[in-house]
């Protein structure tokens, strides 16, 4: 009975991270695309993220970090923050800077 009362419990347990995990990753993801759309209305924010999108990756991603704690500084939304780190993986950045080049046509 023990043992079967911890098992459920460590159930319980990785069902409750695994749900958390997933509902962090859909509200990065709805940020992220916050971010694309409010570059796509905002020329200033698509020309930021355009020049720093068309970098190398090292490049690339010393500027988004520099950003990142330019931001945390100023004390900006935890929610920008979250959709710029996004632009640290580089799949996410290829994509992103295709979109933003397929606006600007």
């Amino acid at each position: 009975m023990a043992a079967e009362n911890r098992e459920k419990s460590l159930l319980s347990r990785a069902f409750e991270l695994v749900n958390r995990t997933f509902a962090q990753k859909k509200a990065n993801d709805d940020n992220f695309v916050t971010l694309l759309s409010v570059a796509q209305d905002s020329p200033q924010i698509r020309l930021q993220l355009l020049s720093i999108l068309r970098h190398t990756p090292f490049q690339r991603k010393s500027l988004i970090n520099t950003w990142l704690e330019d931001l945390k500084l100023a004390g900006a939304p935890r929610e920008l923050q979250n959709a710029l780190s996004a632009l640290l993986d580089e799949d996410v950045a290829d994509r992103a800077l295709l979109l933003l080049q397929e606006s600007s046509s």
